[in-house]
């Protein structure tokens, strides 16, 4: 039994085949394709070359269960290079897949002057929507939370090391400063006492 509110349901879609489709070719096998409309939804399969009267399609599409939505509508056409041409179309009713969960029928399909035009094969199935428990949301964010922490430790680590290699190497320089202005001091002073050292002879 299918939920009634939107999102909580999901509605598999499978376009299973064709049964004695109208032909609407005059020279060789009619190119079918199936397009399908739920709600806001539009699906189609792809064109099956040579398909004929008797295509299998074998396609699946997903749609969220809408509410309020009973059917769906089917047109098979024939694909054509400059055109595309109506083989037949039809209704798939959902009472059956929304109450029951499954359902697997062949849909009648008519003309444009609702003429017979075959059948198609849908089956249709609902399933459940998967949804987080709260504590394993909880779970979820508090690992978030732990990531997001040990990444800002890790830049803020290399932002203090890059800083204290930057002040390292301001203060060899400053040393280095420090020592030429002793060397210069003291050469100034062995000056000074060479000066000193000078004799007068009389």
């Amino acid at each position: 039994m299918a939920a009634t509110q939107q999102g909580e349901w999901k509605l598999d879609i499978n376009v299973l085949d064709g049964k004695n489709l109208k032909n609407t070719e005059w020279i060789g096998k009619q190119d079918p394709f199936v397009k399908l409309e739920y709600g806001s939804n539009k699906f189609g399969t792809r064109v099956l070359r040579h398909g004929g009267v008797n295509p299998v399609f074998n396609k699946k599409f997903v749609a969220l269960v809408i509410p309020g939505c009973q059917e769906i509508s089917v047109e098979v056409r024939n694909d054509h290079s400059l055109y595309d041409n109506l083989i037949g179309r039809g209704t798939v009713l959902l009472d059956k897949v929304l109450a029951c969960g499954y359902d697997d029928r062949c849909w009648p399909l008519q003309t444009k002057k609702g003429e017979d035009a075959g059948a198609l094969r849908v089956i249709l199935h609902t399933r459940k929507v998967a949804r987080r428990s709260s504590s394993a949301q909880t779970e979820h964010q508090s690992k978030v939370a732990l990531i997001g922490s040990a990444l800002k430790k890790l830049v803020k680590g290399k932002n203090k090391a890059s800083e204290n290699k930057g002040e390292g190497e301001e203060g060899e320089e400053g040393e280095e400063g420090e020592e030429e202005e002793e060397e210069e001091e003291e050469e100034e002073e062995d000056d000074d006492d060479d000066d000193d050292e000078i004799e007068f002879d009389f």
